[in-house]
């Protein structure tokens, strides 16, 4: 009874109720129905155990653009070159669960950068030069903000400020709670493409296609200090204190409050796109700085020493234009698809 095809073809389909796998190939009779189901089991165990470092899954149709990650309800929204944004439940293990398609307000507008804000607040930045603050329960658009820009390139908020990187040398920062402009940032000379704020919304970061980074007073609205690169900003991540900076081929890490630079990483051959500082990870006990560039490579550096700790490859060579990471894993997004890497496997940081 138990090699009967029916037996096995029922249990192969709870598992995938329940963990979301994929139908690899087709199978046929019982003995294929009972290789699957062994193969999904041994999937999962392995996960559980940390074994399996990481899952990849397509979730749009054409290129992703951008990715963001909420932490407290395990939520990931990605936007993409078919003109949508979608929010992903991602509890499941392999699978995530499609919550949310919030479309364009412009057949004509892409968005270039997204930000999940609060727990049912979504951000997103259109190459139309609009701001759209939408409402996720609902589905539906609560306010709009004409920042008469440009493209929105990039977003970054801390508490109530949400900070605007534009297509016309500028950057925005926008109070939360009335969606309104507060200051507008206009001595960059090229368009900015990276904005960051610290955890106490007091100072922002702005980087530029100049190779200039700047540094910002919120309440006043005027730069403070800058630090020149020899190639243009793509990227910034902060973190306790220290500012990664991609600028070129190269990822550098800065003093937060001097712009003093401490250390720089190498190992890519093509352009970093993004960098992402991370203090910590579980269950590393060291900061750690990850970059990814055109090359279809993310490289997990030691931000202490800048020793290059791990490579990641994508399996596929294109662009990984966009990461998010928390303490206990880090997504990234190359061409149609999402990945997902777990800090907890053992496999991670080891060389």
């Amino acid at each position: 009874l138990a090699l009967s095809p029916e037996i096995w073809e029922v249990k192969h389909k709870e598992l995938r109720e329940n963990t979301g796998l994929p139908l690899v190939k087709r199978s046929s009779g019982g003995d294929g129905w009972r290789r699957q189901c062994y193969w999904m089991e041994t999937l999962v165990k392995n996960w559980a155990r940390g074994q399996l470092s990481h899952t990849r899954m397509r979730v749009h149709q054409k290129k992703v653009l951008c990715v963001s990650y909420d932490p407290q309800r395990n939520f990931a929204a990605t936007s993409s070159a078919d003109a949508s944004i979608k929010v992903w439940d991602m509890s499941n293990l392999f699978l995530w669960r499609l919550v949310k398609t919030l479309p364009s307000p412009s057949r004509q507008a892409l968005c270039w950068s997204v930000l999940l804000h609060g727990r049912r607040l979504l951000v997103a930045g259109y190459s139309d030069g609009t701001a759209t603050l939408w409402n996720l329960e609902k589905g539906t658009v609560e306010r709009q903000l004409l920042t008469k820009a440009g493209t929105v390139y990039c977003m970054r908020s801390s508490g109530s400020l949400l900070v605007i990187g534009c297509r016309d040398k500028t950057a925005l920062i926008v109070d939360m709670r009335k969606f309104e402009v507060l200051h507008r940032l206009t001595e960059h000379g090229g368009e900015v493409y990276a904005v960051e704020i610290d955890d106490q919304a007091t100072t922002v970061y702005t980087g530029s296609r100049d190779a200039i980074v700047r540094q910002w007073s919120v309440h006043a609205g005027y730069c403070t200090r800058m630090v020149h690169f020899s190639h243009p900003i793509m990227g910034l991540s902060f973190g306790k204190g220290l500012l990664s900076v991609a600028a070129g081929e190269y990822a550098y890490l800065i003093d937060a409050s001097s712009l003093s630079k401490i250390r720089t990483f190498s190992g890519h051959i093509r352009r970093v796109e993004a960098v992402v500082l991370c203090c910590r990870p579980h269950p590393s006990n060291r900061d750690i700085v990850m970059t990814s560039a055109k090359d279809g490579l993310v490289i997990i550096h030691d931000a202490s020493t800048g020793q290059r700790i791990k490579e990641l490859f994508t399996r596929r060579q294109g662009k990984v234009v966009s990461m998010a990471a928390t303490r206990s894993r880090l997504l990234a997004v190359c061409g149609r698809s999402l990945y997902q890497w777990r800090f907890d496997a053992p496999s991670m940081f080891s060389c």
